[in-house]
């Protein structure tokens, strides 16, 4: 979740609560409301630990993507530059934080394709036998 400001809903409508989202990156929110206003902006009712944090912008909430389907492949080709890559965790996939720039040119094996809760799919890119990340089956070329 990026940092953003948190709102409060008033009876005359969405305010600045004067803190931020900072406080709660990383750490398990419950959504237990979603709105939609006016101006067309969405915000979920963040709750951790059973308490009510505040609105924060549907924007800036990040959900988890759980693996609901995966397979071994074996896969040969390139990857396309400046593309994400990701990391797969027990709480779901996430940014890396690595992009592609550093395999671009060199040659990829696939090993693993996964699809997410979100309907996406991924790779597991491996240079050289040594693993490197997961990465949008979309950025593949063979």
């Amino acid at each position: 979740m990026a940092a953003n400001q948190c709102i409060w809903l008033l009876n005359t409508g969405m305010q600045l609560s004067g803190s931020n989202t900072s406080r709660i990156t990383n750490k398990t929110v419950t959504v237990t409301q979603w709105i939609k206003t006016s101006a067309n902006k969405e915000y979920y009712l963040a709750n951790i630990d059973g308490k009510t944090v505040a609105w924060i912008p549907k924007s800036t909430f990040s959900e988890s993507e759980k693996v609901i389907a995966r397979k071994r492949v074996k896969l040969t080709g390139h990857v396309k530059g400046g593309q994400s890559m990701y990391w797969l965790l027990s709480s779901g996939i996430t940014l890396s934080g690595l992009n592609t720039n550093s395999i671009v040119n060199k040659t990829v094996t696939i090993t693993q394709w996964i699809k997410t809760s979100a309907n996406k799919e991924y790779y597991l890119v491996n240079v050289n036998g040594q693993v490197v990340a997961w990465a949008s089956k979309a950025i593949f070329v063979q």
